[in-house]
């Protein structure tokens, strides 16, 4: 029970982010510290919604077989680790402000914790020929 609910809100959580990152990008980036909205953007943020899209359908559907599909859950740990060190890097650096993208940093973090803790145990991590 607990598995899907927290597979459940991290899907909810790609598709919510898909749709508003579709939808109003203009609204989107800064709240996430990004400054200088251009236009141009809009193509690739479309391109990033529909992973995020398609991600958080897939997590929906697979929802009642995650404990035979451990790979799913190391992909989605694998994808967290990447957004939290991309937000510290571009954070450090003074790409973003760290304030505003402290948010989503702190969700990345939160998911993978939700995400190791539900993960079948003895299972090798990328090992599931």
């Amino acid at each position: 029970m607990v598995t899907s609910l927290i597979w459940a809100v991290i899907a909810l959580s790609q598709l919510v982010l898909g749709v508003l990152f579709l939808a109003v990008p203009q609204v989107m980036l800064p709240s996430m510290g990004v400054e200088g909205w251009a236009q141009g953007l809009r193509y690739p943020l479309a391109m990033f919604s529909a992973r995020l899209l398609v991600t958080g359908a897939l997590m929906l559907l697979l929802r009642r077989r995650l404990q035979g599909n451990p790979l799913a859950i190391d992909a989605m740990i694998a994808v967290q680790a990447i957004d939290l060190v991309a937000g510290i890097v571009c954070g450090l650096t003074g790409i973003i402000n760290v304030g505003a993208a402290a948010m989503p940093m702190v969700n990345a973090a939160l998911f993978m914790i939700g995400l190791t803790w539900i993960r079948p145990v003895g299972k090798s991590l990328f090992r599931h020929a």
